[in-house]
């Protein structure tokens, strides 16, 4: 997660942009190396954990900042945030 983050925020220190191909054990072919493996294959866990985190962030400001917390306020975030 670290290496993602710090790709994200600093695209400049990336050397190489290419995917890391393997080869596959059962059939002998090339394929991609997974995510875990190489850090420039695509996955969804960064985008995933700020959609989250922005909804909680919501939802403590509505109940801290307002006095206005209804758990139905983190559900329509998220909608509304998909939408």
């Amino acid at each position: 997660v670290a290496r993602k983050l710090r790709i994200i925020l600093l695209p400049f220190s990336n050397v190489s942009w290419r995917r890391i191909r393997v080869q596959d054990d059962s059939t002998g072919s090339i394929v991609y190396a997974s995510p875990r493996e190489d850090v420039n294959a695509p996955d969804l866990y960064i985008p995933l954990m700020s959609f989250v985190t922005l909804v909680l962030l919501v939802g403590f400001s509505m109940g801290f900042l307002s006095d206005n917390f209804h758990p139905e306020v983190l559900g329509r975030t998220a909608t509304t945030l998909v939408i």
